[in-house]
C-alpha cells in the first residue's frame, strides 16, 4: 500500500489540480469531483458490500454481467 501512497505524493507534487478532497482515503484513487468521490465510497466502501464490486481491485460494476468479465478475466 505504501507504493499508492508514494504515487499519489507524487501526483500531488506534479499537478496542483489534484485535490486531497478527490482522493479516496482507502484505496486512495483519484476522482474528478467530490460527488464521484461520494459515489464511490457509498458503493464500495460502504459496510453492506455491493455483489458487483470486485473484492480484489475494489472496482464496482453498474450490470453483474461487467462484473462477471472482469472476474473471468
Amino acid at each position: 500500500m505504501s507504493h499508492v501512497r508514494h504515487k499519489v505524493e507524487n501526483e500531488k507534487q506534479q499537478n496542483d489540480s489534484v485535490n486531497d478532497f478527490n482522493i479516496c482515503g482507502h484505496c486512495h484513487r483519484h476522482y474528478d469531483s467530490p460527488f464521484q468521490l461520494q459515489c464511490h465510497m457509498e458503493t464500495v466502501h460502504s459496510s453492506v458490500p455491493a455483489s458487483t464490486t470486485c473484492c480484489i481491485c475494489e472496482l464496482n460494476f453498474q450490470e453483474e454481467q461487467d462484473f462477471l468479465y472482469h472476474m473471468k478475466d
